[in-house]
């Protein structure tokens, strides 16, 4: 991914997604933030199996380069098994911001937009579709100034 566009198809593909803290890292020396998420194939329609809608999940790698630093906002760092929510992403001049459930935030200052984005297994089946108030996402995602 190399602007906003592709950017943002990539945050529809990773809404709803749930990541453990501990399975984020800053690595400063490679200029890297990497999670593993554990997405919802919103791509990939639903299935009936035995009466019951059958939908799919996968692990997923996201790396975001050339992130000199990162401002984390309402997430407590220390509840390491806290799992999170991701909302959406969004760029915007000099930084990618990675928005989660509940107002936390990660705030990752970049050079350039570089990121890589990869299925790590195969799916498995969930007969748990994510759902929320609509207004849940409107809240959590405020917009630009005019």
């Amino acid at each position: 991914m190399v602007d906003a566009e592709d950017l943002a198809i990539a945050a529809s593909c990773l809404q709803d997604a749930i990541v453990p803290i501990i399975d984020m890292r800053y690595l400063a020396d490679d200029r890297r933030f990497v999670m593993v998420l554990n997405r919802f194939l919103w791509e990939k329609p639903a299935e009936r199996i035995d009466g019951r809608q059958v939908y799919g999940r996968t692990l997923v790698l996201l790396s975001v380069e050339t992130v000199s630093a990162i401002q984390v906002h309402g997430i407590d760092q220390k509840q390491r098994d806290l799992i999170l929510e991701l909302l959406t992403i969004r760029a915007e001049a000099g930084h990618i911001e990675l928005i989660f459930a509940g107002g936390g935030r990660i705030r990752l200052h970049v050079d350039q937009i570089r990121c890589f984005l990869e299925d790590l297994e195969e799916a498995w089946p969930t007969q748990w579709r994510p759902s929320h108030a609509v207004d849940e996402v409107s809240e959590q995602v405020p917009t630009a100034p005019a």
